[in-house]
């Protein structure tokens, strides 16, 4: 492959044609592909890679136009792009003819210089998967395509309660120990529940030897009920850091 997205599991370093690459990613292709002054606006401000995360129709397959032009406006602002996401939350009853649905947009752009990852699960209710069926899942992107990440986010419950113990599916079926605990979110969530997960799920990555990160919450409104602040911004993003995420 022209690309080849490689880690360093002694260091936890990640590398795209040899050279180092640190991920400041943001989540941003959910319901349209954001015009070329949105993606501008992120490269400006220190982004380099986007996640287009919008879902597959109901038979799995997505819309190839709308992908290209996705990577297309990542691409001329020097972003790097993940793209995602066919499966979410309970394991659907046709979630192989999803798989194969999300295993055709692979093959078509496999070759990008842009893409640099495949996001094919999000938040997998642990209560409804096997370890068996992530880790397969895994091994059918990644013999499509072995030339780049595959990245499974866990949601604050899919993240185990001791250090050291690993989220349904394993790390074996990512190569990315990816979790999301939204603080001003839902009754209850604050900014030690996010404290506690982040630094549960990146000590367990550290031991484990994988990359890993917590999703900082940037927004309001939605399901959340405020937005943070910028101290807060802050905070989540030095927990991060401070924790090798």
């Amino acid at each position: 492959s022209a690309t080849e997205v490689r880690i360093n599991q002694l260091r936890r370093t990640m590398s795209i044609n040899e050279k180092p690459f640190h991920i400041v990613g943001m989540g941003v292709g959910s319901w349209k592909s954001p015009p070329d002054w949105y993606f501008r606006d992120l490269a400006a401000h220190g982004i380099n890679t986007v996640f287009y995360t919008r879902p597959s129709d109901k038979n799995g397959d997505y819309d190839f136009h709308d992908v290209e032009g996705f990577v297309s406006g990542a691409a001329r602002h020097g972003l790097k792009a993940i793209i995602g996401i066919p499966l979410a939350g309970a394991k659907a009853a046709n979630w192989r003819q999803r798989l194969a649905g999300f295993s055709k947009l692979v093959s078509r752009f496999k070759n990008s210089s842009t893409v640099i990852g495949w996001f094919p699960v999000d938040e997998p209710a642990a209560h409804t998967w096997r370890d068996d069926e992530l880790m397969e899942i895994h091994d059918a992107i990644k013999r499509l395509d072995p030339y780049r990440l595959i990245f499974i986010n866990w949601a604050y419950d899919g993240v185990p309660t001791m250090i050291g113990q690993e989220p349904r599916g394993t790390l074996h079926s990512t190569d990315v120990y990816s979790s999301d605990y939204y603080p001003f979110t839902g009754q209850g969530h604050n900014l030690e529940g996010f404290t506690s997960t982040t630094i549960r799920a990146l000590s367990t990555a550290r031991i484990r030897k994988r990359l890993s990160h917590s999703w900082i919450q940037l927004y309001g409104s939605m399901d959340a009920w405020r937005e943070p602040t910028g101290d807060e911004l802050n905070y989540m993003a030095y927990l991060n850091l401070i924790y090798g995420g």
